[in-house]
C-alpha cells in the first residue's frame, strides 16, 4: 500500500485496545505474585512494561495519572507502602514520554 503525501503511518490506537491490554496486564502481575513463582526476582513486571509502551506509543491518552492509579492499584493488591509503585510507575511514565 501506498501513502499519500502527508497521510500519518501509524493511526491512533483504539481505546478499548489500550485499556484492555493494560487490564490484561494488570490481571497477569497479579496473578504472578499470588501464584507458584512468588516474588521471584527473575518474574518480569509486565504492567510497568505495558505502562511505558502505551505512554511512548499513546503519551496523550496514557500518561502520567494513569501509571499513578495502576501503581496505587498494585499497592493495594500487594500490601506494599501506599504509594510506593505508584510513584515508581509515575516516575518511568513521566521519564519514557520525556525521552
Amino acid at each position: 500500500m501506498i501513502m499519500r503525501p502527508g497521510q500519518q503511518l501509524l493511526l491512533p490506537a483504539n481505546p478499548a485496545f489500550i485499556w484492555t491490554s493494560l487490564l490484561a496486564a494488570l490481571l497477569l502481575n497479579l496473578l504472578m505474585n499470588m501464584g507458584l513463582w512468588g516474588r521471584a526476582p527473575w518474574v518480569p513486571d509486565l504492567l510497568a512494561v505495558t505502562l511505558v509502551f502505551w505512554s511512548v506509543h499513546q503519551p496523550l491518552r496514557i500518561g502520567v495519572g494513569i501509571a499513578f492509579a495502576f501503581g496505587l492499584a498494585t499497592d493495594v493488591h500487594q500490601g506494599a507502602l501506599l504509594g510506593q509503585h505508584a510513584l515508581a510507575y509515575a516516575v518511568m511514565a513521566y521519564f519514557a514520554v520525556f525521552m
